[in-house]
């Protein structure tokens, strides 16, 4: 489980803004953040049913192109900040 708000500050730290959080805890333990730097969008995506933790870039087409994507699901709470960080910290 991710904590929005550690997110919220890693992504600041990164200078992005976190536009949109979405906690699916019923669908497990899915959510989804979309942020924005420079005009850009970028969606991350955790996939808890399926243990994906997914990095997307918004196309010119309004779509979304997948960008990096690692197994999360033995992940534990801390380890969804860090690489999301890690990420950021590269764009």
């Amino acid at each position: 489980m991710i904590n929005k708000d550690d997110f919220q500050q890693m992504a600041l730290k990164n200078r992005f803004l976190l536009e949109q959080f979405t906690d699916f805890k019923e669908f497990f333990l899915s959510w989804t953040a979309l942020l924005k730097k420079n005009g850009d969008s970028y969606l991350i995506e955790n996939d808890g049913r399926e243990g994906w933790l997914i990095l997307y870039s918004e196309n010119s087409n309004g779509g979304w192109d997948e960008v990096e994507k690692v197994v999360s699901h033995k992940f534990h709470k801390d380890d969804y900040v860090k690489q999301c960080e890690l990420w950021l910290s590269r764009i």
